[in-house]
Order: C-alpha cells, then structure tokens, then sequence
C-alpha cells in the first residue's frame, strides 16, 4: 500500500475446507480514498481484479455450500454487553475482467455443474454494512457452459441475506432485450439455489423481446425458435406462480392477452394451469410452436383445421384433466363450446363431454367430406378421440341448420353415435319440404353416402 492510498495485490489464493481451490485473483488493485476506524467505515475507489476464478461446490455430504462454510467460520456469537459497530463500506467503482465462476453439487440426486467464463463486469456505488449491499451494475456479460450468451446486463441492486431487489433491470443477449423489475426473498442463499418453495418471487416484465430458444437454454419449454413480444407481472413460487398480467405477440401475428395461475412449475408431471384468456389470436401451427412442451399433447390435431382464429375463454388444466369454456371465432365459422377432456396417452385418444354450439360452421372443410356444408347447431357430445380414425362420440341435441348432399336442411334433432364417419341413431326432421323421422345408419365414408334405416314419412317434396 503506496502513501497515496493505492493498494495492489497479486496472487491471491482461498482454498476451502476440503483443500479445494474457492477463489483465486492474479492482481487487484484500488484506492483506499477514506478510512475512519472510529465510525467503522472505509472508502475505497477503482477496485480492479485481472483473472478472478470463483468455485462454488456442495460436496456429497453437505447440506450447504463452500462458501457459505468459509463464511460462517467468521460469524461470532452475539455480544450482549456491548453494542458493535456497524462497519461499513463504500466503493466509486469495482472493475473485474475475465472472471471464471463454476457451481457445482455433488449430492447424488442433485447433480449438477454450471459454469460461467469470460465474465465481466462493471460496477459502480456499492454500498456494504451488516444489514445489506447495494450497488449499480453498469456491464456485465459473460458465455454459459449451456451455451447461453450475455452481451450486456444493467440494473440497481440490493442483496441481503433474506431478499434481493434488482431494479431498472434491462438484460440483452444475442435475441433477447428485456427489461424488468424484481423482488426476491428467501430464508437463505441456500434455499434460493435449490429452488424451494420459501423463495418468493415478484417481478414485472416491460415491454421486452423475448428468444424462446434462449429460454430453452435454462428450462426446456418449447420447440420455438421465435423471438416475441412480451410484457407481464407475476407474483409467487414454484409451487403457485400467479399471473395478474400476459400479454405476448410473435413475429407471425399470434397474440395473446390473458391472466393465469400457475401450480407446479417445475414439476414433469404435476403442472396445473388455471387460464383467462382475454384473447388468443392464432392458428395451430403458429401456436403448437410457442405453446410448452408440456402441452403440446393437450392441443387436438383438428385445431389445424380451423384455419385462423380468435379464441376467449376460460382453461383449466390438472394434469391429464382440462376444462374449457371457449367462444372460437374462425375461418370456417363460429365454436362455442364448454367441454370437459381426460387425456390418456394422447389428446388424440382422449375422452370427453359437454356442449358444442357451432355457427355459419364449414362442416367440409372440419370433416373434409364434400356431402356437408355450412350448419349451425347445439348438441351435447360424449365420447373419445379428436381425429377422424379415432374419433367415437354420442351426440345428442339440435341442428338449426345444416346443408347435406346439395340442400339446407332446418330444425333437426339428433341423438346417436358418431364413429369414423359413420352416424348410428336417431334423426328426425322438421323442414318446410321434409318432415321425416327414421333410425338407422348414414355411411359418409365414400364419396357417395350409403343408407340403412327404418323411416317415418310425413312430407317430402325436395324437388
């Protein structure tokens, strides 16, 4: 240490309990401006670190880690007798280039390394006591070893033993520019690490772009390599993640505004959803692309043939059971439909009940046979399958109306099966030209429909 104030040190080595290298610095260097031992306060400029290398381990038979044992060794117990100084410590500014961090664990079922290189980073008036730090990061950047890449990260920190707030955050990557603002508190640094349920979560996303393949590099989400829209607020954990606010838009003009819960984030098989959609505007390619992994199985294959749509409703998903209560604006016509679904191996497979009500509806283009028109009806559906091979369905209720083999038929009741384009039950029909009654089977297989049925009939003049 110069008289001037300068300090500089060089070759600086911690090793932890298990002889282990824990931080290594080939150079540091700074300004020691102002020390007032009286008050239990010093003042240090410029701080400059060359070459850091930081590792973090929890070895098999711990329950914390390294560094918070190389810590503890220097908590003291409490002095009742006399008061302490609240030491504090104050920095214009800590440079550190090229540093190395690596975390890994070593307890068998948590396995894990992670490791960041080429790290550095910019920071500027930190603040230190007892209580907490606070401090400004100016730059940060550094390459994941999961490939993830960060150009540049900014943001008002404050960290304390049970919570850290960061605000005016803005993080940039090489496809993601999002700015937020967070709050999160936990017991201990350890309980954030594992990802417990102690951990609170309270943040809003601002108007951000968003690379949903970068997402995939922390949580596998979806199979997208789309960049999109998205502002949102949030509040909870990972075992209940509300969200008061989502609005999202993709490059291919898929848009959805919606507030949700969310129940068992990280679980493979216990992640439930409650779901408001304000609106969903979309079609099936675009939307299996951004939807999660999770819920790729939940979406039938006969969505596709709506063409685009714009969706409201509400969704309710447990597992393999979903509810929803939907109004489906499209191409081909008009849905509203509160349905029930139990999903099996597949939504494919899937069993179901409710109501469908359909309107100005292209049957044709739904089923892709040329005997069925435009139809508007309301009937009560009971039955597996969401494809036209697996498809085996009772129905039972109202056609207002429907245009079948060349004439627009009205007010016809229905109730029977529905299975691979064969209808077996009961019809009966009341139009200004035909009043007809019969039970039997309609064969709508080929192109030319085949008949099977015993009728009663009161008019018929289609001529």
């Amino acid at each position: 240490m110069s008289v001037f104030g300068k300090v500089a040190f060089e070759e600086i080595l911690v090793k932890d309990y298990k002889r282990d290298t824990m931080f290594y610095v080939s150079n540091i260097r700074g300004n020691v401006d102002k020390v007032n031992l009286a008050v239990g306060r010093f003042k240090i400029d410029d701080l400059f670190m060359v070459n850091p290398y930081l590792s973090v381990k929890i070895y098999e038979n711990d329950t914390i880690s390294n560094l918070d044992i190389f810590i503890n060794k220097f908590s003291t117990k409490k002095d009742t007798t006399k008061t302490k100084k609240d030491i504090g410590v104050i920095s214009t500014g800590v440079n550190v280039k090229n540093l190395t961090f690596n975390y890994s664990d070593f307890r068998p079922k948590r396995k894990q390394n992670f490791e960041l290189t080429d790290l550095d980073l910019v920071v500027r008036n930190i603040v230190a006591n007892r209580k907490n730090i606070s401090f400004s990061i100016d730059e940060l950047k550094f390459d994941a070893s999961n490939k993830f890449k960060l150009k540049n990260l900014v943001g008002d920190f404050v960290y304390s033993p049970t919570y850290i707030q960061i605000n005016n955050l803005q993080i940039l990557s090489e496809k993601s520019n999002i700015k937020s603002d967070l709050k999160i508190t936990y017991p201990s640094l350890h309980h954030l690490i594992k990802k417990s349920p102690d951990v609170k979560l309270d943040f809003v996303i601002h108007p951000s772009t968003v690379s949903l393949q970068e997402m995939n590099y922390f949580v596998p989400f979806t199979n997208s390599k789309d960049n999109v829209r998205l502002s949102m607020k949030a509040k909870g954990n990972v075992d209940r993640m509300k969200v008061s606010e989502f609005k999202m838009r993709t490059a291919k003009n898929t848009e959805i505004n919606a507030r949700m819960d969310l129940y068992n984030i990280l679980s493979k098989n216990k992640f439930d959803f409650n779901l408001k959609l304000y609106r969903l505007s979309s079609n099936y390619n675009d939307l299996i692309g951004i939807l999660p992994r999770k819920l790729h199985k939940s979406l039938p294959p006969l969505v596709s043939r709506l063409g685009d749509f714009n969706l409201t409703g509400d969704v309710k998903f447990k597992y393999k059971y979903l509810k929803t209560n939907m109004d489906f604006k499209t191409d081909i016509g008009e849905l509203v439909s509160d349905i029930e679904i139990e999903i099996k191996d597949s939504i494919q497979n899937a069993n179901y009940r409710g109501e469908v009500k359909v309107r100005d509806f292209d049957l044709n283009k739904f089923f892709e046979n040329n005997n069925l028109g435009l139809a508007e009806l309301d009937v009560n559906i009971k039955g597996k399958g969401f494809t036209i091979e697996t498809l085996d369905s009772y129905i039972d209720g109202n056609i207002t109306t429907l245009y079948f083999n060349n004439y627009k038929y009205h007010n016809i009741k229905v109730k029977g099966n529905v299975e691979d384009k064969l209808f077996k039950g009961g019809i009966s029909v009341n139009d200004e030209n035909l009043a007809v009654s019969f039970d039997g089977l309609v064969d709508l297989r080929s192109d030319i429909p085949k008949y099977d049925f015993e009728a009663h009939i009161d008019k018929a003049d289609l001529v």
